[in-house]
């Protein structure tokens, strides 16, 4: 009796324990929130976090482009843990670059692998309409994709859920991707190009925090599938700038910007 009650605590403890975590298994899902190493030690603004949670089974980078330049888009660029003024679980969330955690299609994506191919993969995004086009029709969605192993896009895709409008536009969301065998080797996550609409420039960031992946993500059962929605940025916290097009240093403002608040283009299949 003394050895089961032992074990019951040692048990009890050690879900405690991976609960408080900031990467911590659930059932069969892993979850990241780029606050936290696999240790349990925060992680600082800016850090590149490629190969920080490979014990996890997952690897970060990202693909990075350019609305104004003329070069092709670059795969396998660093990830970044950066600090936001409204993540998801505070403090970081994924950038493209140590300045640039909001972000659309035209200047990136971010990118993680699988060690071995997952059935479900979620993120939770928050959509951020750039501030200069408020008041226009604003279209474009951040979006999560799934690809195998040869990079095939899986015909897996995620869409933020909210409309331009609703009460609940510019809060997180969950994005899930799922297949029904284990065959996602990677997914993307960005928001779309404005370019997809017609009409005005429909310019919507993404904010990406919370990866979880497993056989469990999409259940509601799964804790990660329970966290809270947080209210998130908002539909009036885009970034702004003196152009239609912000250059890369204006985008130095984002964080500043969102702070006030509270205190890629697809793969090509192959």
């Amino acid at each position: 009796m003394k050895s089961l009650l032992a074990k019951s605590r040692i048990g009890m403890s050690t879900g405690l324990v991976m609960a408080l975590m900031g990467a911590w298994n659930v059932a069969s899902a892993a979850v990241i929130n780029f606050d936290v190493d696999t240790n349990n030690a925060a992680i600082a603004n800016g850090t590149v976090i490629n190969t920080t949670y490979t014990t996890l089974g997952v690897t970060l980078s990202s693909i990075r482009t350019c609305p104004t330049c003329t070069t092709a888009p670059t795969p396998g660029q660093d990830a970044f843990a950066d600090r936001a003024g409204v993540p998801h679980s505070s403090p970081n969330v994924f950038g493209i670059a140590a300045d640039m955690f909001v972000f659309d299609s035209r200047w990136g994506a971010g990118v993680a692998k699988f060690a071995t191919p997952q059935q479900d993969v979620g993120i939770y995004a928050a959509a951020v309409p750039f501030v200069e086009n408020l008041g226009q029709p604003e279209k474009a969605k951040p979006f999560l994709t799934a690809y195998d192993s040869l990079g095939n896009f899986l015909g897996a895709a995620a869409l933020y859920g909210p409309n331009e409008g609703d009460s609940n536009y510019g809060t997180y969301q969950k994005l899930v991707v799922h297949t029904s065998i284990a065959d996602i080797a990677e997914v993307h996550f960005s928001s779309q190009q404005p370019s997809q609409f017609a009409g005005p420039n429909s310019i919507v960031y993404g904010i990406f925090d919370d990866l979880a992946f497993g056989t469990d993500v999409s259940l509601s059962s799964s804790s990660w599938n329970a966290l809270a929605n947080f209210t998130g940025p908002g539909a009036s916290a885009g970034p702004d700038s003196n152009s239609s097009v912000p250059e890369p240093g204006s985008l130095l403002l984002i964080g500043a910007a969102l702070m006030s608040l509270v205190g890629f283009r697809k793969k090509t299949s192959k």
